[in-house]
């Protein structure tokens, strides 16, 4: 009730010209884990995976990332685990909406994705290479797991798509 609000930040009329685009997406991954984020990774925004009860999304880019869960508090299946989801959720929603006003102050339209947006985020998480999409029907990611968490922030501001990765994930599963 208190992020949500913000999620899409008025942008500044006057826009900085990128002149570096690959410069620029190693600059915002920086800030996204400085944040707090432990993956990042961007992706082109497909509309063919967006929500149908979504509203038209106009950005051509998703920043996606993720936060592993404590397996100490999530293995406790009560009160813990549940304070572990809603604090990583908040966790990333914070991160969205700084990025988002980060990205809008450079002039470009910035809207933070949280778990209940506009877009299915594991699909733009494949997308953005965070991880690979397996059997059970969730992403594994290589750095975190299968315990994580993901947020995102669609923009216009011109990044370098990383694209989806084989990581071999889905071979170490048929064995």
């Amino acid at each position: 009730k208190i992020l949500l609000p913000q999620r899409q930040p008025p942008v500044n009329p006057e826009r900085e010209t990128i002149r570096d685009p690959q410069a620029t997406t190693e600059a915002i991954k920086r800030m996204v884990r400085d944040m707090g984020a432990q993956a990042v990774g961007i992706a082109d925004y497909d509309a063919r995976f967006a929500f149908t009860q979504a509203g038209e999304v106009t950005q051509t880019r998703v920043v996606v990332y993720g936060i592993a869960m404590s397996y100490d508090n999530m293995a406790d299946i009560g009160p813990r685990s549940q304070d572990e989801v809603h604090r990583v959720y908040h966790q990333l929603d914070d991160i969205g909406v700084r990025l988002a006003h980060q990205i809008a102050a450079y002039g470009y339209s910035a809207t933070m994705q949280p778990n209940e947006g506009d877009i299915p985020l594991p699909a733009f998480a494949w997308l953005a290479g965070l991880g690979e999409l397996c059997k059970h029907g969730s992403l594994i990611s290589p750095e975190l797991g299968s315990s994580f968490r993901l947020g995102a922030v669609t923009t216009d501001l011109p990044l370098v798509v990383d694209g989806p990765k084989d990581f071999g994930i889905d071979e170490v599963c048929m064995k």
